[in-house]
């Protein structure tokens, strides 16, 4: 019985092994292409994406207002740019709920600039998508989540949730070149699909960072082939 059960034990582990190498792969995988993908776009300057063609893939680097300032409500930072969202969860019935997302206060500049303050509108969801794991999106998000209130008439509650712009960061972004609907000449940048995305960093910080990234996936994914293999070979 006892010989069973380890037997059983190491089979879940050697299972769960294999399932977490390819986790890692598939990673590493989505990663490299993804940054595939942004390696062939033009890298643009702020003052440069004002001459870009509409539908042109670029990467842009700038950083963020250095002011007017302000310090967010719910977590006290300094910033140039502060939103407040209300995540509404009504109750329909006793095996469904609708949500829905508001946005409750809003304050600020979320533009990039370059050197000589050229400014570079980004769309609003491009701001909020990441560009790599460990580094915060544009519009940061806060692991802030406030009650936000009960509806007993309604049987809603809200949540609330803050993401910030710091002053005078360094920002990547990787997106699409659209017009702005009430200025033909302005240009913004928009999020086209799921390899469009920000980043608090420096541009050669945000490669080095990548490679870095690879190396410790492809790390891991060899730790968990090791382990695989050595107890499929032991037991």
């Amino acid at each position: 019985m006892a010989a069973g059960h380890d037997t059983y034990v190491v089979t879940i582990l050697i299972t769960l092994l294999y399932c977490g190498a390819v986790l890692c792969a598939l990673m590493l995988w989505r990663t490299s292409l993804r940054w595939q993908r942004i390696g062939v776009r033009p890298v643009l300057s702020c003052a440069e994406v004002a001459d870009a063609e509409p539908g042109t893939f670029v990467t842009v680097a700038g950083r963020t207002a250095s002011g007017p300032t302000a310090v967010a409500p719910m977590s006290g930072w300094t910033c140039v740019w502060w939103e407040v969202t209300r995540v509404r969860t009504r109750v329909v019935s006793s095996n469904y709920e609708e949500t829905t997302t508001l946005v409750d206060k809003v304050w600020g500049d979320a533009g990039l600039y370059g050197d000589h303050g050229e400014l570079v509108r980004i769309e609003p969801d491009l701001g909020k998508r990441r560009l790599l794991a460990g580094r915060p999106a544009l519009r940061k998000e806060f692991a802030i989540d406030r009650d936000g209130g009960k509806d007993y008439a309604t049987a809603s509650h809200d949540r609330l949730h803050e993401r910030i712009v710091p002053p005078d960061t360094p920002v990547v972004v990787t997106g699409v070149v659209r017009l702005i609907d009430d200025d033909p000449e302005a240009r913004q940048l928009c999020r086209d699909g799921w390899v469009d995305g920000s980043a608090h960093a420096r541009l050669d910080e945000l490669r080095s960072r990548y490679a870095r990234f690879n190396r410790w996936m492809v790390a891991v994914l060899m730790v968990f082939l090791a382990f695989a293999v050595s107890l499929s070979i032991t037991s």
